[in-house]
């Protein structure tokens, strides 16, 4: 009987933490921040207003000054279906689709 309350208890445990893994792994957003691994935002406010390839700078998350060009990314899975786009960012010289910039 104990083995069984013992095996009932590890089994929620374990599918709580893989629920809750899930979540965090998907981008929940930070306290105060972006989505996990979206632009800040400043990147976005930067090209608020401004057509696609248009010269843009704003401060990074380490206080550096970026500079760029205004692009518009493509629509991600969720929002295909929703009709919703993705805002224009600024996209920092030598970003590569979807990383940091390249160290020069």
């Amino acid at each position: 009987m104990a083995c069984l309350f013992i095996l009932k208890t590890a089994l929620v445990a374990g599918i709580t933490f893989t629920a809750a893994g899930a979540a965090f792994a998907q981008g929940v957003p930070q306290e105060g921040g972006p989505p996990r691994g979206g632009p800040p935002p400043e990147a976005i406010s930067a090209c608020t207003g401004k057509a696609v390839d248009t010269a843009c700078s704003f401060t990074g998350r380490r206080g550096e000054k970026l500079e760029g060009k205004c692009f518009a990314p493509p629509p991600r899975r969720e929002q295909q279906s929703g009709g919703n786009k993705p805002p224009m960012v600024c996209r920092p010289e030598g970003m590569r689709p979807g990383g940091p910039p390249q160290q020069k």
